[in-house]
């Protein structure tokens, strides 16, 4: 039987490093969360496309444009705690959950559409990512974008915000470095999984990185590994970034 794919996207109204950043207008005007989703909807091979929201204000806005979204709890400790309230609750029918972050205004569309083929024909594969390459040296050793060490089959041995792997010979070298794409696919009893490992891993807490908590419990993740450009919006310069490079060429949103 043909597996049914959901993308659920987890949105809360509050944001850390940038106030309410889903609100703010990017692409057409309209808010980084509506863009989001109108992306979402491009993905083929997709038979539902949700956001798993935070509150009842929340979902009257995201009623405005039309954005299909259900209410989960206001106090769940992650995104990947609200996308498995969502499938849990909403809907359990679906085999295949991507979560997508309300921030990825750009996600790769083809990366998301091969790994969801990929996982639809080797069942082995029950989490998986994406990677890409870093452009310089700066981007490479900038916390803020995670790294990822594979083994021979592309399978994570290990995310961080460290610049790994290290190359004695030539510190400065990155052309050997994955840089990870915060798209997650999940087979649901994996990411049920997940969720009950919540607050066990100590790696988790060092780096501030949840996926962590899956290998240090010995679990696999796959990573598809090629030449995407993404964006995410995480603070102020992120915005003005994607504001200038939408500006410069509105092709990347056609992409």
């Amino acid at each position: 039987m043909e597996e049914k794919t959901i993308i659920i996207i987890p949105a809360r109204e509050e944001s850390s490093r940038l106030s309410r950043k889903l609100f703010l207008p990017l692409i057409n005007e309209e808010p980084i969360i509506v863009n989001v989703y109108k992306r979402a909807k491009k993905v083929k091979n997709v038979d539902k496309v949700i956001v798993a929201c935070d509150s009842e204000n929340f979902k009257e806005f995201l009623d405005k444009y039309n954005v299909e979204s259900v209410i989960t709890p206001k106090d769940l400790p992650s995104g990947s705690d609200r996308v498995f309230y969502a499938y849990k609750n909403f809907f359990s029918e679906y085999s295949l959950i991507v979560n997508l972050q309300g921030d990825e205004v750009l996600f790769p569309i083809n990366a998301v559409e091969k790994v969801i083929n990929i996982m639809k024909k080797d069942k082995k594969i029950s989490i998986a990512t994406i990677g890409t390459f870093f452009d310089s040296y700066q981007e490479f050793i900038d916390p803020n974008n995670v790294k990822i060490v594979l083994d021979n089959n592309n399978y994570a041995l290990y995310f961080s915000r460290s610049p790994i792997p290290y190359n004695r010979d030539n510190p400065k070298d990155y052309k050997n470095a994955v840089k990870h794409i915060g798209i997650y696919f999940y087979r649901p009893r994996f990411l049920g999984d997940f969720i009950n490992l919540s607050d066990k891993s100590s790696l988790e807490k060092i780096e501030k990185l949840e996926q962590l908590r899956l290998l240090e419990f010995g679990y696999k993740i796959f990573v598809e590994v090629g030449k995407y450009f993404s964006l995410s919006i995480d603070t102020e310069n992120d915005y003005k970034k994607a504001q200038k490079l939408l500006n410069k060429d509105k092709k990347l949103w056609e992409e």
